[in-house]
């Protein structure tokens, strides 16, 4: 049995058996995926009824599909009892791992808090504050009433509702415009950037050995990627020479803010892939050969948490690396009932 050991302030406490606990009950979960003959069955599929047949009757999702009549069943409402499964998978799962002594136990909840809140900014920005809809994750752990954001009619009261948020105080500091709101841009990487930063200052300060390796490095990758996704898309908008650092998370990993100034300089395709080649990101480029950026993103995530989840001794970090590649799971899924709905072809990815 592993025996990591985590310090928390004088105290340093053995977690080897709850680290078991937790590997046990998700390689069971972990078990039940799709696998790649199940896309494939999905993908010679005719229309999203009989997908969602097929997915009611699949053990990994049947159960979030159970109020669902699948000669009904429509693209949107599907994939919205898609996501709220992972959402509550993402709650039992942190309930289960969860202690005093885990300092990062909460880390799926603070994520999901972020991706609330942004997309209620957008519906506030646009005047439609009222059409935002909360999923209480099973076993949630927020301070958040996100029930009371619909009620909100402008950035004040927002800030009101979120005053126990993990990030009311770096959108408290944000300056508002004319319109009283904040630019949505400069929103969005702030708080990504808080969101970052202090989980990276968690793992570095409350974990040692390979759990912080773990932590740090899936947290970095992630940043990375992230803003190579972005400098790679920026090309297509902004004249050469544009200094994009403003469209950047400021949480950097190993990807500097120089290389990706070169890159969103890169004057086509093929230069910015050579220069990516070449990064300290080079082998997540030069190992694959996708048709979209943003696949080499999901690519790299989910070949670093695979390799963390089949290590042989369970640490502090195997019930996330199997929640990411959970979530990796369902953006396939989603994108495949979206191709079996519009009729598109299905892109390497």
């Amino acid at each position: 049995m592993d025996k990591t050991r985590l310090r928390t302030g004088d105290k340093t406490v053995t977690l080897g058996i709850r680290h078991g606990a937790a590997a046990v009950k998700t390689r069971a979960m972990y078990g039940r995926r799709l696998k790649a003959e199940d896309f494939k069955t999905l993908r010679s599929l005719r229309n999203v009824p009989d997908a969602a047949a097929f997915l009611k009757a699949h053990p990994a999702w049947g159960p979030a599909l159970e109020t669902i009549s699948p000669a009904e069943a429509h693209r949107g409402p599907l994939e919205g009892l898609l996501k709220n499964a992972i959402i509550d998978e993402y709650g039992r799962i942190v309930r289960f791992v969860a202690t005093e002594n885990h300092p990062l136990s909460n880390y799926p909840y603070i994520r999901y808090e972020m991706d609330q809140i942004m997309g209620f900014l957008r519906l506030l920005r646009t005047g439609r504050p009222r059409e935002f809809h909360y999923y209480e994750p099973a076993g949630g752990r927020g301070k958040v009433d996100f029930d009371a954001l619909g009620s909100c009619t402008d950035y004040k009261s927002f800030l009101d509702v979120i005053r126990n948020s993990h990030f009311y105080e770096t959108l408290a500091r944000i300056p508002t415009q004319d319109d009283g709101m904040p630019d949505y841009t400069a929103t969005d990487l702030a708080v990504h950037n808080r969101f970052y930063e202090s989980l990276i200052d968690m793992a570095k300060k409350d974990y040692g050995g390979r759990d912080r390796e773990a932590f740090t490095e899936s947290l970095l990758l992630q940043t990375d990627m992230i803003n190579i996704t972005r400098a790679f898309r920026l090309r297509g908008f902004f004249p050469r020479g544009y200094d994009a650092s403003g469209y950047m998370i400021p949480a950097y990993g190993y990807i500097t803010p120089t290389f990706l100034k070169s890159l969103a300089a890169a004057p086509d395709d093929a230069t910015a892939y050579t220069l990516l080649k070449a990064s300290r990101r080079g082998r997540v480029f030069a190992e694959n050969n996708f048709s979209i950026i943003e696949s080499y993103y999901f690519k790299a995530m989910y070949d670093f948490n695979k390799r963390r989840y089949r290590e042989g001794a369970p640490s502090a970090y195997t019930p996330f690396a199997y929640l990411y590649l959970k979530e990796l799971e369902l953006r396939q899924l989603i994108n495949t009932i979206e191709c079996i709905r519009y009729g598109r072809q299905f892109h390497n990815s």
